[in-house]
């Protein structure tokens, strides 16, 4: 837990950062302005603007302050979303995926007292602390997240529940936990952000640290239904990361993972949520002859 006087120092460091960086910016648009009024080529308009402020960017980036020490960042190839951990919350209100959207994943989990939960891709942990309240004093929580600043905001999150969720920095693909330790899994767009390799490792790694009767609830983007959608989907199904999901191919990783994938409910008409049971313990006889 950060103590009050180094928030104070983070804040007053993080206003003095902001203030240098819109001089910055402020230098490159004058440079810019006295550029156009002197015929330059638009070419090299963008090149004082855009550069300066991308260097602006990694500057602040770089130079903000790290109040809560951490192990060494795991390496990964899928896709961390440690620039955006400051305005994380923001977007995802905006997108429609803050309280009510988390709400639907506990009630589709059926979190119950005492239930061990694994919160994978965790972000700042508002999912993760929802769970906690529910799971209540018998219960345990985790969050893991491969993105340095997203653990950061997510030890600092405000607390209701009795237990605090425990927040550590790690890969999907190689959880730090023991066999058959949770009773339920949570990966809300974690498959999304992984190569299809490691999609399929990851959900190796759900299923070894499931109990034989746990649950993995999975939230992920699914074939739009909007003409908007299908455009926008379209460019997003460029990426290998996102192309198997915008076909509405998430069924078919999740059967590939070990898992029998029940879809449990639809949140606004592009996201599907997956209430998955392990295929061994879904079918503990196998096939029959």
């Amino acid at each position: 837990m950060v103590r009050p006087t180094e928030q104070r120092a983070v804040h007053s460091h993080n206003w003095s950062l902001l203030g240098r960086c819109f001089l910055w910016c402020l230098l490159a648009a004058l440079v810019a302005v006295l550029l156009f009024r002197l015929g330059a080529p638009i070419i090299l308009l963008l090149l004082f603007v855009v550069c300066p402020v991308a260097a602006v960017w990694l500057y602040a980036m770089s130079e903000r302050p790290l109040p809560v020490p951490l192990d060494p960042c795991p390496g990964t190839r899928g896709r961390t979303l440690n620039w955006i951990a400051p305005w994380y919350e923001k977007c995802c209100a905006r997108l429609g995926l803050a309280h009510a959207f988390r709400v639907c994943l506990i009630e589709v989990s059926g979190i119950r007292e005492g239930d061990h939960v694994l919160d994978m891709g965790c972000g700042t942990g508002r999912l993760a602390c929802l769970a906690a309240y529910r799971a209540g004093e018998t219960g345990r929580v985790c969050g893991i997240d491969a993105a340095p600043d997203m653990i950061r905001i997510a030890r600092e999150q405000p607390m209701r529940a009795a237990v605090r969720p425990r927040f550590e920095l790690a890969i999907a693909e190689a959880l730090p936990f023991p066999d058959a330790s949770f009773d339920v899994v949570l990966a809300s767009f974690l498959l999304s952000a992984l190569p299809p390799d490691l999609k399929l490792t990851a959900l190796k790694e759900a299923s070894r640290v499931l109990k034989p009767e746990g649950r993995l609830v999975v939230a992920e983007i699914d074939r739009p239904a909007s003409l908007v959608g299908r455009i926008l989907g379209a460019t997003l199904g460029l990426s290998t990361k996102l192309r198997s999901h915008i076909h509405g191919r998430t069924d078919q990783i999740l059967q590939s993972g070990g898992f029998v994938p029940l879809r449990a409910a639809n949140w606004r008409s592009s996201i599907g949520i997956w209430n998955c049971r392990n295929a061994v313990s879904a079918n503990p006889e196998g096939p029959r002859s």
